[in-house]
């Protein structure tokens, strides 16, 4: 079902979701969802996977963990699904793929902006949302068949704005 999954925090810390996956339940979650890769992107962030690197092998799936790379259009095209932290530049990247999306609000924010953006994609029914505590019930709830498909991009809405601006 997700043979490639791809965790992403973007350019922030974001302990609570790399926690959240990196244990012995998101393991067995991702083992029944026949994932064979697992990409993770932790960031800035001091809370580095130690579980899952001792055991995905054992179960043969293809770990890879990393802090940055200049882009993450590879790893998110390839995935089956994507399980990202809200910020917005993650978000509709993964969406305008039309992956499948998990989006995993960091409530410990102050003026959480990521909570209001969450509510705003799931609403428009795009993908699911949910806290790091969560995540694997809601994962395994989700039913990515019901999600409205993203709608593409329109490159000249910007640059039509400017020429009515200055016209």
């Amino acid at each position: 079902m997700y043979s490639h999954i791809f965790i992403t925090v973007g350019t922030t810390e974001f302990s609570d979701l790399i926690e959240a996956v990196d244990c012995e339940e998101f393991l067995n979650f991702v083992v029944r969802n026949g994932c064979k890769r697992l990409v993770i992107q932790i960031g800035r962030g001091e809370v580095e996977p130690t579980f899952l690197p001792d055991v995905c092998s054992c179960v043969d799936i293809d770990l890879e963990v990393f802090r940055f790379k200049p882009t993450l259009s590879e790893d998110m095209q390839s995935a089956d699904l994507i399980i990202c932290h809200a910020g917005a530049g993650s978000i509709t990247e993964a969406l305008s793929l039309h992956k499948k999306v998990m989006v995993v609000v960091n409530d410990t924010l102050m003026d959480n902006h990521q909570t209001e953006l969450a509510r705003a994609v799931v609403g428009k029914g795009y993908c699911f949302s949910t806290l790091p505590e969560k995540l694997i019930t809601d994962l395994s709830v989700a039913d990515f068949s019901s999600t409205t498909r993203y709608p593409p991009v329109d490159y000249s809405a910007f640059p039509n704005i400017i020429n009515e601006l200055f016209a």
